[in-house]
């Protein structure tokens, strides 16, 4: 069975949250929230999507957004999760996903 679509309104506020694999830590020390930060920033000005705000958590993070057209939150976090783990990864020796599945919103 084909996963169920998710529902985004364009022009509104979003909650999103994305955990670690296996609860497992996203942000190992300053660097990393820094890269993190500035991945997000690019990512949404891409997008054009508006960040309210975020958090960076160890083992999950949240961002409160509000996307300007329905398809652009999914290609936002999509985004973020590529460039932002391909930085993880090459920076910490590692190999394979960090995301515990799909974002939450």
């Amino acid at each position: 069975m084909a996963r169920q679509a998710r529902f985004f309104l364009a022009d509104a506020p979003h909650l999103v949250r994305q955990s670690g694999h296996n609860g497992g830590t996203i942000a190992l020390d300053g660097l990393d929230v820094q890269r993190w930060s500035d991945i997000v920033r690019d990512v949404a000005a891409t997008h054009k999507v508006a960040v309210h705000g975020w958090g960076l958590a160890a083992g999950e993070y949240r961002l409160l957004v509000r996307p300007p057209v329905d398809h652009a939150l999914s290609r936002m976090v999509q985004d973020l999760g590529r460039r932002y783990v391909a930085a993880f990864n090459g920076r910490h020796g590692r190999q394979g996903t960090l995301w515990a599945g799909r974002f939450q919103c």
